[in-house]
């Protein structure tokens, strides 16, 4: 009888005050975002509370994932219908938050790396592992990616990032040091808020001000990215962008769907070049 493991695995490498210290290994995070985040609690693991987007997020943004790795040969057809199609994937998360997108992929048999510079939210992320995952390979580390890369060079066959670089400040140091994690041929899968005015109106004033979905102050227009700068960002660091698919949420269904726009929700697939 085969048994599996769940590896949890606490490595504070980022005390809340080193935010304020060190602008240069830890300028992609904006303490304001890390001390919002934290007063969510115990309601990340709350699937019907303001978490609830990113808990149906997870029909799409898993067989996005699925697909790229599918369209990469990382992982064949045949395979990807086995119910752990990701077995022999090492992926890391980058700003796992509560661990809602890290737990399901760890359930599809992916070695995962949960990563967030928030320590409530690692302590939340490796209580709801150790309850729930029933078998699998999952650590979570509480620290920044520009860190993070530092000791883990080209180490993942994919990063995954989602729903956070929209509340990044220096767009370019994050993306750059998710790229230096990342092994050449891996695969990097981004979902985010796009600017655009249309944006600005369904991300920040329907959902925060109008519908009540999301605490006020949860999203600022002048972090959002659209896919092009995105795309530059990913190209500057040897990357090649592969798809980019919108995404529209309706919130009276919960429910996800693609789009053939992207001026508001998109996924992104890149891959990282050979040298």
């Amino acid at each position: 009888m085969m048994t599996s493991k769940l590896l949890i695995q606490r490595s504070f490498l980022l005390p809340a005050r080193a935010l304020h210290k060190n602008p240069v290994v830890y300028n992609s995070v904006d303490p304001k975002e890390v001390d919002h985040f934290t007063k969510f609690g115990d309601e990340w693991l709350n699937p019907n509370g303001p978490m609830k987007p990113l808990f149906s997020m997870n029909d799409l943004r898993i067989p996005f994932v699925r697909n790229g790795l599918v369209n990469t040969k990382k992982i064949s057809e045949e395979k990807s219908k086995s119910p752990k199609y990701l077995s022999g994937v090492k992926i890391l998360d980058v700003g796992c938050g509560g661990g809602i997108l890290s737990l399901p992929l760890a359930r599809l048999g992916a070695d995962v790396t949960g990563l967030d510079p928030t320590p409530k939210l690692i302590e939340i992320a490796e209580a709801n592992a150790k309850k729930n995952l029933p078998g699998g390979v999952l650590r979570f580390e509480c620290g920044t990616i520009e860190e993070h890369s530092l000791t883990n060079s080209e180490q993942y066959d994919a990063i995954v990032c989602s729903e956070v670089i929209e509340h990044v400040p220096v767009k370019d140091s994050f993306v750059n040091s998710c790229v230096a994690a990342t092994k050449p041929g891996g695969s990097l899968f981004y979902t985010t808020i796009s600017q655009s005015t249309v944006a600005w109106v369904m991300a920040i004033i329907m959902a925060e001000y109008v519908l009540r979905l999301l605490p006020t102050g949860t999203h600022e227009y002048d972090k959002f990215i659209t896919p092009k700068d995105l795309s530059c960002y990913l190209e500057k660091a040897n990357c090649n962008v592969l798809t980019v698919s919108g995404m529209m949420y309706n919130p009276l269904t919960n429910k996800w769907s693609w789009c053939p726009y992207n001026a508001v929700n998109y996924c992104l697939h890149a891959i990282k070049r050979y040298k």
